[in-house]
């Protein structure tokens, strides 16, 4: 019985379906199996999923050219209104420039980036998500010679490796100090200067 479970569970994929939805067709395909022992054979089954240890440890690197940097536009809550901020981190060293918009349009974007280039001194490449893929940042690193990958969606950071794995931990990490500063402070507004 244990074995004809296995291959309908595991290689067979009946497991997938749920519960109540592998007993029924356990049954359907073998009535003189009984509920409870099929019920007791699933239990099992968790309890050895969830207690199995990984052995596998996969350490993925991101790296990348010298000056290449991952951007994103982090939105806090400041009193009673949305702020964005604008995120740069440096892939390499992991070293954050972060710049207020007053709106996020692309004027305001490109003078940021500006302020950057003029700090870092040349920038090689941005990775970023599909919102700076626009007619004024392209047109801005086609002239300046910035490799510029925006293959990200918006909302997907995730699918196919996370490719802004970087900023993501960075966008996470000051969501959690500012809320801490909330909690500590009572302050909800905090003052950001650009």
């Amino acid at each position: 019985m244990d074995k004809i479970l296995n291959k309908l569970y595991y290689d067979d994929k009946l497991g997938i379906a749920g519960k109540n939805n592998f007993i029924k067709k356990v049954r359907e395909l073998h009535p003189d199996f009984k509920i409870k022992n099929i019920t007791e054979w699933l239990n099992n089954q968790s309890i050895n999923q969830v207690n199995t240890t990984i052995t596998k440890q996969y350490n993925y690197k991101i790296t990348a050219n010298p000056k290449s940097f991952q951007i994103d536009i982090m939105y806090f809550k400041r009193g009673d209104t949305q702020t964005p901020l604008l995120l740069f981190v440096d892939i390499l060293s992991r070293k954050l420039w972060a710049f207020v918009l007053s709106k996020n349009t692309g004027d305001n974007i490109l003078n940021c980036i500006d302020q950057l280039d003029h700090e870092v001194k040349g920038i090689n490449s941005f990775i970023g998500d599909n919102e700076f893929n626009n007619k004024l940042m392209n047109e801005y690193c086609e002239k300046h010679n910035i490799r510029l990958d925006t293959s990200v969606a918006k909302t997907e950071h995730i699918s196919a490796g996370n490719k802004l794995g970087v900023v993501d931990h960075v966008c996470r990490t000051l969501r959690e100090l500012i809320n801490r500063y909330y909690e500590i402070t009572g302050n909800k507004k905090i003052i950001l200067k650009m």
